[in-house]
């Protein structure tokens, strides 16, 4: 969800409208990229420690892998996962 107007821009969660099924299967590969991207498994990390759950936590992380998947459609190169220091 992404509110935007001149310079601001707010961007929300994962919207529950329509295409359930995609939702849960992002969700599904949200978990899944956690455990292979060391750079998600580092976001997810973070977010249990600002306090929030893990279901939230993941959420997040969906959000975070959809921009990911949206660059690599528009680009048209391969996905790497990111290197963490």
């Amino acid at each position: 969800m992404e509110h935007s107007s001149g310079e601001k821009e707010m961007k929300g969660g994962i919207t529950v409208r329509k295409h359930r099924q995609l939702r849960s299967d992002l969700i599904e590969c949200a978990w899944t990229a956690k455990r292979t991207d060391p750079a998600l498994a580092l976001y997810y990390s973070e977010q249990i420690k600002r306090g929030k759950n893990g279901k939230a936590a993941i959420v997040k992380v969906a959000r975070k892998l959809l921009s990911r998947i949206r660059c690599v459609w528009l680009s048209g190169e391969p996905y790497q996962t990111a290197v963490v220091k």
